[in-house]
């Protein structure tokens, strides 16, 4: 008992022992929330509406709020309302030949 309270206090602050370091490895990220698709989308329409912030900088009034309309208020928010597919878990052993 005596020498785990003395590894305890040797470990500063903010220190990990292996045993922390070692569970820190085996856990996995995160699965990003949208799908691969979703991001393009979203991609795309930022790229639309910055095309149609230079045009209205150019003077193209007309194809620069189409574009803008297009990228910011269709193409952005159909990205985010995408999600990517999620692997069914069963749990159901009947679904299993026997």
């Amino acid at each position: 008992m005596a020498n785990k309270k003395n590894k305890n206090k040797d470990i500063k602050k903010g220190e990990r022992t292996q045993k922390e370091k070692k569970e820190a490895v085996r856990e996995k990220p995160e699965r990003l929330p949208y799908g691969k698709n979703a991001y393009i989308v979203q991609a795309i329409g930022l790229v639309v509406g910055i095309i149609g912030f230079v045009l209205v900088g150019i003077g193209e009034i007309t194809i620069s709020v189409i574009l803008l309309v297009l990228g910011f208020v269709i193409l952005l928010p159909v990205g985010l309302w995408m999600r990517g597919k999620k692997k069914e878990q069963t749990n159901d052993k009947s679904a299993f030949p026997q």
